[in-house]
């Protein structure tokens, strides 16, 4: 999935530009949402210690309200997963692994954001298991290529970050203490995306010295 330099120096902020907006759309979601959560379901509004990031997009908030956070966080779901995909696309371009594994790394990776979406639908739990399928190959290869390029810091915060994703897995599948997933979540979500937008900044300032 070759990409010509010129695009890839213009693609390389839109991970960046992307998870901003993505988390400007979720917190004005957030003040949107009505109310209620599977712990607390006649709550008032948006509670960040029990409420799910998934509650935002149904059409029925969990207190029986009609949501109108719903087209909003369907909006930020589609711009996180779009940007994403960009990601994968363009991280290749970071390291001198050999093209099949780059493939390896773009092809599941933007598969898997293309599924994301029907998170919000009714197919819910395949479309997690899904995604997480298909992007467990390129977040280990990201890995792999962090450790050959010897960026350590971002390797380690990769580590921490897959620690999180697997300690999602474990809570949600068991389920074993079901009532912390709501933070571990929220944890999980602001951990890979700084992660993200710090190997994107890295491409970025890449393909600044390339194109000089």
């Amino acid at each position: 999935m070759a990409v010509p330099s010129l695009y890839r120096f213009r693609l390389s902020l839109v991970p960046l530009l992307g998870i901003g907006l993505f988390l400007g759309l979720y917190g004005w979601a957030t003040v949107l949402y009505p109310g209620g959560s599977n712990a607390h379901p006649t709550a008032v509004g948006f509670n960040w210690l029990t409420n799910y990031w998934c509650d935002l997009t149904g059409e029925i908030a969990k207190n029986g309200q009609a949501n109108p956070a719903a087209p909003v966080a369907t909006v930020a779901m589609l711009v996180l997963c779009v940007s994403l995909a960009v990601f994968w696309l363009t991280l290749p371009r970071l390291f001198t692994q050999p093209r099949q594994l780059r493939t390896l790394m773009q092809y599941p990776g933007v598969t898997a954001m293309l599924v994301a979406p029907f998170v919000a639908s009714a197919y819910h739990d395949a479309a997690i298991n899904l995604t997480g399928i298909l992007a467990l190959p390129p977040f280990l290869l990201t890995l792999l290529g962090l450790y050959q390029g010897r960026y350590v810091k971002l390797l380690a915060v990769g580590g921490i970050c897959l620690l999180l994703v697997l300690l999602n897995n474990v809570i949600y599948h068991l389920p074993w203490h079901l009532n912390w997933l709501p933070v571990v979540q929220k944890f999980t979500f602001l951990a890979v995306l700084g992660w993200i937008s710090a190997i994107s900044w890295r491409v970025y300032v890449a393909d600044l010295q390339i194109n000089k």
